[in-house]
Order: C-alpha cells, then sequence, then structure tokens
C-alpha cells in the first residue's frame, strides 16, 4: 500500500468510525506529549499527502460532519484547495455549496460554472436511461437541494408533435401544472412538453422521432457542457425549477 493509499484509507476509517477517533483522542497522553486533536490529525494528514483527492476527502468531513463537527466554512475551504488542484468531484461540492449558500453567499451562478467545469473534467451530470427503442425513458441528474437519488423525470413518447399541443391544452383545462413548453429540445432534438402529475412527479411528453434507438448496441451518447450551453430549447435557459424540483420531495 502506497503512503497516498495509506493516508485515504485512514481517512475513510475515520468516516466510518467516528466513535473509535472520539475514544482516540480520550486516551492518555505521555508525558511530554501534546494531544493533537482530530481536526489537527486531518490538516496535518491531508498536508502530508498534498494530494486533490485527500482535500476533497476531508473538505467532505467537514461537509457531512463524518467524524468532526460539521463546519461548512471549512469545508468549503478543502473543496477550493482541492478544486483549483484539478479534482472533479470537489467541483461539484464547491457548486453544491453555492446553490444552497452553505459557507458562502449563495450564488447559482457560480454554481453552474463549476458543475460545467467538473462536467468538462469527467464528472457527470446528468443520465438519459431508456427501456425502449426510443432515446430515453428515465432521467436523473444533479440535485440542486443536495439530495441523491431523486427522480427527476419519466418521458413518456406520443406520436406525433400535434399530440403533444393537443396535451398542453388539456393539461392547461384540467388544471395540470405545465412546467416548461411545448418546446424543442436544442440538442435532442425531440418535441417536449413537461408537467407534474398528481402525485408530483414530473413528466414529459416527447416526440422521439429524432432520435430512436433500434439497435441493441448503440453506443452511449455523451453529450459535452458546451452542447448543453445551447439551452434546453432553442437558445432558451433551462427553467431553475429543473434543478430542485425532484420526487420524492424534500423538507
Amino acid at each position: 500500500m502506497t503512503k497516498i493509499q495509506r493516508i485515504v484509507f485512514g481517512l475513510l476509517l475515520l468516516v466510518a468510525y467516528p466513535a473509535m477517533a472520539d475514544t482516540a483522542t480520550r486516551t492518555e497522553t505521555p508525558p511530554g506529549a501534546t494531544r493533537e486533536s482530530l481536526r489537527q490529525q486531518l490538516y496535518r494528514t491531508a498536508n502530508e499527502a498534498n494530494d486533490p483527492y485527500v482535500m476533497y476527502l476531508t473538505g467532505l468531513m467537514f461537509d457531512l460532519g463524518a467524524g468532526v463537527p460539521q463546519d461548512y466554512k471549512e469545508a468549503f475551504r478543502w473543496y477550493v484547495l482541492a478544486a483549483e488542484a484539478g479534482q472533479p468531484a470537489a467541483m461539484n461540492s464547491l457548486g453544491l455549496m453555492y446553490a444552497l449558500g452553505h459557507g458562502v453567499s449563495q450564488d447559482h451562478s457560480e454554481a453552474m460554472r463549476l458543475w460545467a467545469k467538473a462536467a468538462d473534467n469527467g464528472s457527470i451530470a446528468a443520465q438519459w436511461l431508456h427501456f425502449t427503442n426510443k432515446g430515453y425513458d428515465l432521467v436523473y441528474t444533479r440535485d440542486w437541494t443536495g439530495s441523491t437519488g431523486r427522480l427527476h423525470h419519466v418521458a413518456f413518447s406520443p406520436d406525433n408533435r400535434e399530440d403533444i399541443l393537443r396535451a398542453a391544452d388539456i393539461c392547461l383545462e384540467a388544471g395540470v401544472f405545465i412546467e416548461t413548453g411545448p418546446h424543442k429540445h436544442a440538442i435532442q432534438q425531440t418535441f417536449f412538453l413537461y408537467v407534474y402529475e398528481p402525485g408530483g412527479n414530473r413528466i414529459e411528453l416527447a416526440n422521439p422521432v429524432a432520435r430512436l434507438v433500434l439497435a441493441p448496441d448503440w453506443r452511449t451518447i455523451t453529450w459535452t457542457e458546451a452542447e448543453r450551453a445551447k439551452g434546453q430549447a432553442w437558445g432558451l435557459k433551462t427553467i431553475e425549477s429543473f434543478h430542485t424540483h425532484g420526487t420524492p420531495p424534500v423538507g
């Protein structure tokens, strides 16, 4: 095991067993020695490692309060160090801190900038999954609320664009909340309408003719942040609720 591996293992051990760390700090200090607090141990370990991932883990511990008192400002400081060294997970975490206003003034523009930079470094911002021959059926994305595992939306495919226009009229008459649309996606090229069904789940009605997947071994399509910057639809900026609304709801 290399020095970096030992350090990472030690940090993970503190995350998994904070009680063990607490016991260690309460043991008797040998004569002539000074007792090192857990926070000091973390600082020393991370600085000795001089490794972006270890810095990110240190920030994560303060962010979550795992083994140490929760401290957003300390988390922010370590995330910045790791992000400046090119660590994409730290960029993601920094973006979330800006989005939520944890340890720093809330700034959604800076959050988006950091997430875009993280995506350009290989971080996944969203995934479109399919179970049929249309381009996507189920979607999960990065969540501005800090939650994980929440459903973003389910997609259904009417036969043509006119069906989606008719659906918009029906939803309007029936009092179904229309989040956005009808529009046409800039990248996917599908014509769409987003609504909330009575249970709160986001539903997309999308005409999939532009992107049918007929080959069972078709490659995964990856979109860059530069492509996403073209907008959600014909240059239209992505609406903010797209980053915060999901199911189940959060308090």
